[in-house]
Parts: C-alpha cells; sequence; structure tokens
C-alpha cells in the first residue's frame, strides 16, 4: 500500500512562517506610515491601503497552522505601526497629554479601516482553513 502524498501534514508545508509575514506586513506598515507623514504630514490613506493589502497578502500566503494567529493578531499591526510612526518620527511635546492625543488620533481615525481588515481577513482565514480541511479529507 503507497502512501497519499496529499495528507494533511504535507498541505500545511508550503507557505511563510506567520510571525515574519506579520513583521513584514508591520515593516510596511511603519514605512508606509513614514512616507505619508512626509509627503502628505499627517498619517492617511497611504498606510490604511498598505495595511489592508499587506494582511490580506499575509493571511492568504502563511502557512495553515499561523492562520490563526494572523488572523488575531490582524488589528495589532497597525495599531503598533502607526504608534511607532507617531512616535519616532514627529516631534514631542513636553506636556503628556498632549502627546499622548496626538499619539491616539490617527489610530481612533483609522479605526474603520482596522475593522475593516479585521473582518475580512478572518472571513479569508476561515474560509482558507475550511478548504484546506475539505481537501485533507478528500
Amino acid at each position: 500500500m503507497t502512501a497519499d502524498p496529499t495528507t494533511a501534514r504535507d498541505l500545511d508545508r508550503g507557505g511563510l512562517p506567520a510571525t515574519a509575514a506579520l513583521v513584514a506586513t508591520l515593516a510596511l506598515s511603519i514605512a508606509a506610515g513614514w512616507l505619508d507623514l512626509r509627503l502628505y504630514g499627517g498619517i492617511g490613506l497611504l498606510v490604511s491601503t498598505v495595511f489592508v493589502l499587506g494582511c490580506v497578502t499575509t493571511v492568504l500566503t502563511v502557512r495553515r497552522r499561523g492562520v490563526l494567529l494572523v488572523m488575531l493578531s490582524t488589528p495589532l499591526v497597525p495599531i503598533i505601526a502607526i504608534l511607532v510612526v507617531v512616535l519616532a518620527f514627529t516631534p514631542r511635546d513636553p506636556d503628556t497629554t498632549v502627546q499622548l492625543l496626538a499619539t491616539a488620533r490617527p489610530v481612533i481615525a483609522h479605526f474603520p479601516a482596522i475593522v475593516g481588515t479585521t473582518a475580512l481577513v478572518v472571513v479569508l482565514g476561515v474560509t482558507r482553513l475550511v478548504l484546506n480541511r475539505r481537501a485533507a479529507a478528500a
């Protein structure tokens, strides 16, 4: 009797490691935030676009066992990227309250994009897991 080459273990081998894909998405989001800040003076559409494309690409290219990690950490990527950009590349205010408000404002402004992207990534991730499970069972 020969072994079936399409076992569940073989289906899990392709793809990127989840942490590497998330770090790449985070790095691209930080770079987009820096560029957005330099070109337009604020964090705007460029960050949202890169974040959405990066997260969708990440959930579609990671290994099957990393899909859940990507789905759970999707909202953290833009929040961390925006905080890094604001804290590293904008002038500091000595007043702590002003600094906290300056940091929170871009995160709040991007909240609809964060929620929408998280929902999209969860739908894609669940679909991918279901399709992988069906392929492994067949």
